[in-house]
C-alpha cells in the first residue's frame, strides 16, 4: 500500500491492516506445516445444535459416510426454500416460449465448456489445456506457479501474464452455464463435466496456494458461483455425499478467507461489496456451518454501510462510472432479493437508494438499451449474460421491475428476460406480465435519448 494511503488511515484502520499482514504471515508459514494449505474438516465446523444432532452422532461413531449423506439430504430438502426460485426447476419449458434462441444458445455454450472451450473477457474459444490449467494465462503463455498467495504479485506481467484473465476463468461463473443446460435438458454430461471441475480445482488449488487466492474479491466470486451450480445441480445423482461435504467444507475455507482479506484499505469499492454479498450468500445458505451466523451479519453489515459511502443521494455511484454503477445494482438486487426469501428485514434506506440508482440508470440509457461507456469498467457481471447487449441492463431492470413492482422498470427492460426467469422463476414472469409498462415522466431530460423506444 502507498504510504499516502497509510497516514489517511484511522486508528482502527491501521489495526485492521495489521489484523491482516499479521495473518498473511500465519497462513504462509501454515501453508509449510502442512503442504495442502488447508486442514480438511467438513463436520468440525458444524453448529452443535439439536437439528445437526444425528450428523454429530454419526460422526462420532466413524460413520462419516452416514453423517454425509445426511447433510447432503438435508442440503436437497431445505436448499429451495433459501435460494432464488428460478432454480427449482422450472424455467426451461419458460425459457423455450419467450425465446427460444435464448436457450439453444445457452446450450450450445454449455456444450463449448464441456469442451473445453471458453469465452471470456471479449475472447472466443479459449483453450487451458486438457485437463484445465487453472493457472495459466493461455494468450502469453505464462503459468502462476503454485506458491504461497502471499508472495504473486499478479500485476506482474513477466511473471503471470494477464491476472484478469486467469482470475475470469476461476470465478466459475461459467459453471453456471452448465448447471442452467443441466436444467433445461437434464443431461448428465452437464453434471459430470461439473463434479470433474469442482474436484480438479480443489485439488490443484489448495486453499492460499497460487494466484487464485490472491483477490478476496475474486475468491468471492467463485463463492457466489458455487452456490448456484450446487443449487442448478441439486437433483443430480452427481451430488454425491463425499462431493457434498467436500464443496460445503471449500465453501467454508472460502469464506473464512474472504471475512480475513477483506478489501478495507485496498480498495472500498465493488470489490469490498461483491466479498460482503458473498459473506452473505453463505451465512445465508448454508446455516450449518458455526460461522455462518458472523459472516452473514458481517456482510449484511458491509453492504448497509457501504451503500452510503459508494453511492450520492442523487444515485451517482461514487467512481462515476456506468460499468460499476450496474455491477453494485447487480450486488444490491442480489442482497435484498436473498435476504427477501430468508425473512431478513433490510433498512428502508438501502432499498430507497437502490431505486435510485436504477433511477439514474434508466435516465443514462440509450435508446437501444445500451449503456454509455463512461469511466473504469471491466464488464463483469454477477451471473452469465442471459444473452442480451453486453453493454446493456435490460436483465437489471427486469429484475428490478419484479423485486420493486414498477412498471418504468419493466419498459426500461422491453420485455421479461432469461436472467429474471433464473432468479424469480414463473412468479416473476407472472407479476412482471401484470405490470402495464409505463415510460418514465422524466424521460424527456435524458441527454442521450433522441427517439421513444
Amino acid at each position: 500500500m502507498q504510504l499516502n494511503k497509510l497516514f489517511k488511515l484511522s486508528m482502527d484502520e491501521m489495526l485492521g491492516l495489521s489484523r491482516q499482514q499479521v495473518s498473511k504471515f500465519v497462513d504462509r508459514a501454515s501453508s509449510r506445516a502442512v503442504p495442502a494449505g488447508h486442514a480438511w474438516k467438513p463436520f468440525a465446523e458444524l453448529v452443535r445444535k439439536s437439528e445437526l444432532s444425528d450428523v454429530h452422532r454419526l460422526v462420532r461413531i466413524d460413520d462419516l459416510w452416514g453423517a454425509a449423506a445426511l447433510l447432503e439430504h438435508r442440503f436437497r430438502e431445505q436448499f429451495p426454500g433459501r435460494f432464488f426460485e428460478g432454480t427449482a426447476g422450472h424455467v426451461g419449458g419458460l425459457l423455450a416460449d419467450m425465446c427460444p434462441e435464448a436457450e439453444e444458445g445457452l446450450v450450445a455454450s454449455a456444450d463449448r465448456l464441456c469442451e473445453g472451450r471458453f469465452d471470456l473477457l471479449g475472447y472466443r474459444d479459449l483453450s487451458f489445456g486438457d485437463p484445465v490449467d487453472w493457472h495459466l494465462d493461455p494468450l502469453a503463455r505464462r503459468r502462476v506457479p503454485l506458491l504461497h498467495w502471499t508472495v504473486i504479485d499478479p500485476f506482474d506481467p513477466a511473471a503471470v501474464g494477464d491476472c484478469a484473465l486467469i482470475w475470469a476463468l476461476n470465478r466459475h461463473q461459467w459453471l453456471i452455464t452448465l448447471g442452467q443446460a443441466y436444467q433445461l435438458t437434464g443431461d448428465e454430461r452437464y453434471a459430470r463435466h461439473f463434479d470433474e471441475t469442482v474436484r480438479d480445482w480443489i485439488c490443484t488449488n489448495p486453499v492460499g496456494m497460487g494466484i487464485n487466492w490472491v483477490d478476496s474479491a475474486e475468491v468471492s466470486f467463485r463463492l457466489i458461483s458455487w452456490c448456484w451450480a450446487l443449487a442448478l445441480f441439486r437433483q443430480s445423482p452427481v451430488l454425491t455425499p463425499d462431493l457434498f461435504v467436500l464443496l460445503l467444507d471449500t465453501i467454508r475455507a472460502h469464506a473464512a478467507h474472504v471475512e480475513r482479506y477483506l478489501s478495507y484499505y485496498d480498495a472500498p469499492n465493488t470489490r469490498l461489496t461483491a466479498e460482503a454479498l458473498g459473506l452473505f450468500y453463505v451465512g445465508t445458505l448454508f446455516r450449518e456451518l458455526r460461522s455462518a451466523d458472523r459472516w452473514r451479519a458481517l456482510g449484511f453489515r458491509i453492504l448497509v454501510e457501504q451503500l452510503r459511502k459508494q453511492s450520492f443521494p442523487d444515485g451517482i455511484y461514487f467512481e462515476q462510472s456506468t460499468c460499476y454503477q450496474r455491477y453494485t445494482i447487480d450486488i444490491y438486487l442480489h442482497f435484498l432479493i436473498l435476504a427477501d426469501i430468508n425473512g431478513i428485514p433490510v433498512p428502508w434506506f438501502v432499498t430507497e437508494r437502490l431505486q435510485t440508482m436504477l433511477d439514474t440508470l434508466m435516465a443514462l440509457q440509450r435508446p437501444d438499451g445500451t449503456l454509455p461507456r463512461i469511466g473504469d469498467a471491466d464488464g463483469g457481471q454477477l451471473l452469465p449474460p442471459s444473452g442480451g447487449e453486453p453493454d446493456g441492463c435490460r436483465d437489471v431492470f427486469a429484475v428490478a421491475a419484479v423485486l420493486f413492482r414498477r412498471a418504468d422498470y419493466a419498459w426500461g427492460a422491453r420485455g421479461p428476460t432469461g436472467e429474471m426467469l433464473w432468479i424469480f422463476g414463473l412468479r416473476g414472469l407472472n407479476e412482471f406480465n401484470a405490470l402495464t409498462r409505463a415510460v418514465p415522466p422524466d424521460r424527456s431530460c435524458n441527454p442521450f435519448r433522441t427517439e421513444v423506444m
